[in-house]
């Protein structure tokens, strides 16, 4: 047995035994309502709770696909919620008020639980687990029965999970955690939105204040050094990490909702497959979770795997398991696909090869959010691009207003200019058999050189490129 299914079963096996003391202990005070009214009442208090929190009505209407994965969802929640009513409200509410009274139990049981529950969730987490907690604390200090606190624990459980499995869209939810609902409706300006969003990975400050906006049919390229927050950015809009401040919209909702999950693609910055499938078994996979995917072999000749169709992932180069990974992307037909450094490993040829497929895609309608460290990859695909720097943007716009916000311009000529005639301000850059220097004003520069009677053979004006804009956009002040 793995490790895994070993913690698996020693979990599921303590909360049996949680739920089977509960039922056991029964209640230990003499009641304020009488046993008739303490389940109704439980029940009451958790659908309050949940409205109150959720902003909604609660409902239970289950797409019936997911209704047996719904059900084994719910036991596991019965038994969790049984097992902390027992930690919680049996033996530390009730050890606290034997020594302190109940008020003081109450409070105090409730902190405790709020402190515990809350960790890394910020103000808004420590406030809705202290209301939880509170509820849950008061229901059995009212009824004097745990068995009232486990139901209301389990039905505001049930409900929670109700609510993510179903497909209206909304902020991301988990057990106990509620945020705003947003009422579905047209369409939003962006298929994808992050607004004033922080976020805090141990000591490091991965994103302040960020917000990104990324348009219907645009391919957006992200750019920064390593550390920017470039895949932090990427992971909040799929839902894989929670902000700690800060708003995060998926078409409009949120990234957990299932309907808005089958209309993305994502090729993640590292990616691992099973190495005895082969190459069409991995596909079929990935298709499976779509409800309209290209046909198999339509993707495997598009990225060029026909020929390792059949081949044990364990089997494929570096280059080859990465042009798979972008091949999922867009296996299920996405509106949208996320592509964190897609073509890290990939040789010249297969690189170009998958420029064409995003384009392609691009002009079709869909949209792409990228992120890279080919500078010529950006330049040659966005159509708009935010520079990242310490988790804030550092600049952003087409990529000529990029080149413009790094308020130089490069200037070309045959012989070098005297020493002399250069400002403090120009940069001298390398170059074989001619001379180049970055100038803030190329027509001043030019001037200077002309009323010096300085030679201006060979004179080029352009704007920087990409790689210097980006350099010096993102270089820390000194």
């Amino acid at each position: 047995m793995s490790a895994t299914a070993r913690t698996l079963w020693s979990r599921t096996l303590l909360l049996c035994g949680a739920a089977t003391a509960a039922v056991l202990l029964g209640g230990g005070r003499a009641p304020i309502l009488p046993l008739p009214f303490s389940l109704p009442a439980a029940l009451a208090t958790a659908t309050i709770l949940y409205a109150a929190l959720a902003h909604r009505r609660p409902t239970l209407a289950i797409a019936l696909e997911r209704r047996v994965a719904f059900a084994a969802k719910a036991v596991y929640l019965a038994l969790h919620s049984a097992a902390e009513e027992v930690l919680w409200r049996w033996f530390v509410l009730g050890a606290i008020a034997a020594r302190d009274g109940w008020l003081a139990a109450l409070l105090l049981s409730t902190l405790a639980f709020a402190a515990s529950h809350a960790r890394g969730q910020g103000w808004q987490g420590l406030r809705v687990h202290a209301l939880t907690g509170l509820a849950f604390g008061a229901i059995f200090l009212v009824t004097g029965r745990i068995a009232a606190s486990i139901v209301a624990h389990i039905a505001y459980n049930v409900l929670v999970a109700a609510e993510a499995e179903t497909d209206v869209d909304r902020q991301p939810v988990n057990e106990h955690t509620h945020r705003n609902a947003t009422v579905p409706g047209p369409e939003p300006p962006f298929v994808a939105e992050l607004r004033g969003v922080h976020k805090q990975l141990g000591s490091t400050r991965a994103l302040s204040d960020f917000s990104l906006q990324v348009h219907r049919g645009e391919i957006l390229s992200l750019l920064g050094p390593n550390g920017a927050g470039k895949t932090t950015a990427l992971n909040i809009l799929l839902g894989l990490r929670h902000p700690d401040a800060g708003r995060v919209a998926l078409f409009g909702g949120a990234p957990h909702s299932r309907r808005n999950l089958q209309r993305i693609g994502v090729t993640p910055q590292d990616v691992a497959f099973p190495p005895t499938l082969t190459v069409r078994e991995i596909v079929d996979f990935a298709a499976a979770h779509y409800p309209a995917p290209d046909p198999t072999g339509t993707v495997l000749e598009r990225f060029e795997l026909d020929l390792l169709a059949r081949k044990q992932c364990g089997g494929l180069s570096g280059g080859e398991r990465r042009r798979l990974a972008v091949a999922l992307a867009f296996t299920g037909r996405p509106e949208v696909v996320f592509l964190d450094e897609p073509t890290t490993g990939l040789d010249v040829e297969a690189r170009r090869t998958l420029w064409q497929e995003v384009r392609s895609f691009a002009d079709s309608g869909g949209t792409v959010l990228l992120t890279t460290h080919y500078l010529e990859e950006a330049d040659a695909l966005a159509d708009r691009i935010v520079v990242m720097n310490h988790g804030t943007v550092a600049a952003e716009g087409t990529v000529d207003e990029v080149k413009a916000r790094a308020g130089k311009a490069r200037v070309v000529l045959t012989e070098s200019p005297r020493p002399a005639l250069l400002e403090p301000s120009d940069e001298v850059l390398p170059a074989s058999g001619r001379f180049e220097c970055l100038v803030d004003d190329p027509a001043v520069f030019v001037r200077r050189l002309v009323e010096n009677g300085a030679s201006i053979e060979g004179l080029q004006v352009a704007p920087v490129g990409l790689e210097e804009a980006f350099v010096r956009l993102t270089r820390d002040p000194t």
